[in-house]
């Protein structure tokens, strides 16, 4: 492939990650809308988005970041030095590590529910909102889970310069979470009140299904078939878990700068206020703009790296 061939592919490859990726930004802004619309900003919709935070903070640092970069920049030199074989073995081991792991992280979320909530909230809520954002965040949990997986199997199928289907993934998850949570929700109680939160924290589940089963078969053609694989100690893995240290702590220093001087907020209760006006305008840019640029490029530098080392 010729430079000028390359380039052109690479800027096709942008365009097209960044309208499904722009899709799923206003799609996410649509989801916001319509439980803002259905709860307004009161203390029900404070106690859905405060269950959220947490999961969604795990997500922002390990799943979407840290984790997803780390795992590209190691998968495609894989594949570049050793081959696909070597490279679907390092992927079996990087998902079964990631499924234990996480699977663990979520029991102990739904264990200490009740210290995380009082941790975030400063104690300060009272005992029946505190109790609903209890159960909540217990159902939303193995968000964190799916959503892990889903960040894998994007990683593998940017790195086999497969950008659509993973970058529309997250607009399955608006999608998931908008229908599933609405429905269940209105099934639950058709006055929206507190016991139809239930139902959305259930959608969030719906959604983070469908992002990661809506790549499944994107990535078996690509020709990956999933192997649990328990030798983690394996040179692959290390290098994966080493980068993702210094991504994980770049983020963290991102979020405290911003995130944790809405505590404050939090603790008078205007979450759902908080959530509408920092939130959205920051993660818009972010994921709109900087995301569908970065997912292409890496995955291609990477690539010419890697072949240029060989």
């Amino acid at each position: 492939m010729t430079a000028a061939e390359d380039r052109r592919g690479s800027t096709r490859a942008a365009g097209i990650v960044g309208m499904a990726i722009l899709s799923s930004r206003i799609l996410g802004l649509i989801r916001e809308m319509v439980f803002a619309g259905l709860f307004g900003a009161g203390r029900n919709l404070d106690a859905f988005l405060m269950a959220f935070r947490l999961p969604n903070l795990l997500r922002d640092l390990f799943a979407e970041g840290a984790l997803s970069t780390a795992f590209i920049t190691t998968f495609s030199k894989k594949i570049t030095v050793d081959g696909d074989a070597s490279a679907w073995r390092l992927a079996n081991k990087v998902a079964t590590l990631t499924a234990v792991f996480m699977s663990a992280v979520t029991l102990l979320g739904i264990v200490f529910a009740p210290q995380l909530v009082d941790l975030l909230t400063w104690g300060s809520w009272s005992p029946d909102k505190t109790e609903l954002t209890i159960l909540l965040t217990r159902i939303m949990w193995p968000f964190m889970l799916l959503v892990s997986l889903a960040a894998l199997v994007m990683g593998m199928l940017n790195a086999k310069h497969v950008f659509g289907p993973p970058a529309m993934a997250s607009s399955y998850f608006n999608l998931g979470s908008i229908i599933g949570g609405v429905a269940i929700g209105w099934w639950l109680d058709p006055n929206f009140g507190a016991r139809s939160l239930v139902g959305l924290a259930i959608g969030t589940l719906i959604g983070g299904a469908w992002q990661l089963a809506g790549q499944f078969p994107s990535l078996w053609r690509v020709g990956y078939k999933y192997h649990a694989d328990f030798q983690w100690r394996d040179e692959g893995v290390r290098t994966v878990l080493t980068l993702m240290g210094p991504a994980v702590i770049a983020d963290w220093n991102s979020y405290s700068s911003t995130g944790i001087k809405k505590r404050g907020g939090w603790k008078r209760g205007r979450v759902s206020r908080d959530s509408r006006s920092w939130d959205k305008a920051r993660i818009f840019a972010h994921y709109s703009i900087g995301d569908w640029a970065g997912d292409v490029c890496l995955a291609n530098y990477q690539r010419d790296l890697s072949a240029r080392a060989i």
